[in-house]
């Protein structure tokens, strides 16, 4: 039971991470979508289309850490 509470608070914890995490990226992603639509900039465009792709895969990578944190912390405790 210990295993399984212990691994369910893991998960927990991951999840409200990832959630702040899609929260955080959902925000930029806005904010850049409201200055691409002002700009009338191709180069603008291009700039805030790659920053937003650099931002979804560091977002992606630390969603990755994070889920190998919480494994290790909770196979630790075992």
């Amino acid at each position: 039971m210990s295993q399984t509470l212990t691994m369910a608070r893991a998960f927990g914890a991951l999840q409200a991470r990832m959630l702040d995490h899609a929260c955080a990226e959902l925000e930029a992603t806005l904010t850049d979508a409201q200055t691409l639509a002002r700009s009338k900039s191709a180069s603008e465009a291009i700039a805030l289309q790659a920053k937003a792709v650099r931002r979804s895969y560091e977002s992606y990578a630390e969603h990755l850490k994070e889920l190998a944190r919480a494994a290790n912390t909770a196979l630790r405790k075992d």
